[in-house]
């Protein structure tokens, strides 16, 4: 059986965004059997990524008819909403792909700040969803149709799905493996990736290990890990 995995990459997009849940589903094509298919787009055949990177040999996103079988994944980006917003404003086209692909019932997940990509095509009016931290009052403001759930891991609203920075994108994807594949092979992901924790939508997406961790004196980090040690 194979399951196409089309990933959007937008301009300045966090590499962890994409990379973590590339990973998840390769992995889970390993242990299950599953074709795992890969497919790469965006706005031109070569996007700068943040940290001077570049992906290149991307088709164009128009050229991409997702299907209801397939999953597609938007990554997030780097640096301040309205510029980026601009950018993808010029490109109306973008949305009306994005509508398509939810309307044909595909598996729609958006990283980190790709959940404005979805909120301004919009895909969540009516519907829960988060970003990152410190972007949730953003969103909330620009799209207030939408139900902004602040400072959680991941959401799912049918088969909208999206998630908080970075890491988070491994959480959510590895959720929808255990939909998918069934916990047990969900747990042997996590657990080939090297996962400390397998984490849940609902969980805070600070986390209780990095609380009261910001002292400038090494000898009081220490003395906490081995308090969280001992729990």
């Amino acid at each position: 059986m194979a399951t196409r995995v089309v990933i959007f990459i937008p301009p300045d997009v966090t590499a962890l965004d994409v990379m973590g849940p590339l990973q998840v589903f390769q992995m889970a094509g390993i242990h299950t059997g599953e074709d795992y298919r890969f497919e790469f787009c965006g706005l031109t055949r070569s996007v700068p990524v943040a940290g001077n990177l570049h992906f290149g040999n991307l088709k164009p996103f128009h050229t991409v008819k997702v299907r209801g079988t397939d999953i597609l994944i938007v990554g997030g980006f780097q640096g301040a909403t309205e510029p980026e917003l601009r950018l993808m404003r010029r490109h109306p086209a973008f949305f009306e792909w994005l509508r398509r692909a939810w309307q044909a019932g595909a598996t729609v997940c958006s990283t980190c700040t790709g959940s404005f990509f979805f909120a301004e095509a919009g895909i969540l009016d009516g519907l829960s969803c988060t970003t990152h931290w410190a972007d949730c009052a953003d969103l909330q403001k620009r799209y207030p149709l939408v139900d902004v759930r602040h400072g959680i891991l991941f959401t799912q609203a049918g088969n909208v799905f999206t998630s908080a920075g970075v890491a988070a994108g491994i959480d959510m994807s590895i959720h929808i493996v255990s939909q998918r594949h069934g916990p047990k092979m969900a747990f042997e992901v996590a657990r080939r990736l090297v996962i400390y924790l397998r984490r849940g939508g609902d969980e805070e997406q600070e986390s209780i290990y990095l609380k009261y961790r910001n002292h400038l004196d090494d000898t009081v980090h220490r003395a906490q890990s081995v308090i969280v040690e001992k729990l």
